[in-house]
């Protein structure tokens, strides 16, 4: 189960870094200052995307976001627990979250 998941983890690094994303290497690791951050764990650690601009329309996360920091526009955007953004909708400043971000758009 730990050999899937690490393996799972990996994967979803590779579709970040694909992405445009900033992931940098654990021994460089910094918070990202600007823009809207997700993490795929509540501990701010691990896989990250980082959108420096928000389309106007939904985007969907490519992994299970369960951390957010928002540095664009304060609480004009959500997050929501399904994709396409359907299902229940939060907005966020610098926190976990009690369910998992799916996917995201501007109030």
């Amino acid at each position: 189960m730990l050999k899937i998941l690490a393996a799972g983890l990996l994967s979803v690094s590779a579709l970040v870094t694909d992405s445009g994303a900033a992931n940098p290497s654990p021994a460089r690791f910094e918070i990202p200052s600007s823009g809207l951050t997700f993490w795929a764990q509540k501990s701010f650690n691990g896989p990250y995307i980082n959108y420096q601009t928000v389309s106007t329309g939904c985007t969907n996360l490519p992994f299970d976001a369960w951390a957010g920091l928002n540095m664009i526009s304060g609480d004009q955007i959500l997050a929501y627990t399904g994709p396409d953004c359907t299902g229940i909708a939060f907005g966020f400043s610098f926190h976990s979250f009690n369910h998992a971000a799916k996917s995201f758009k501007p109030r």
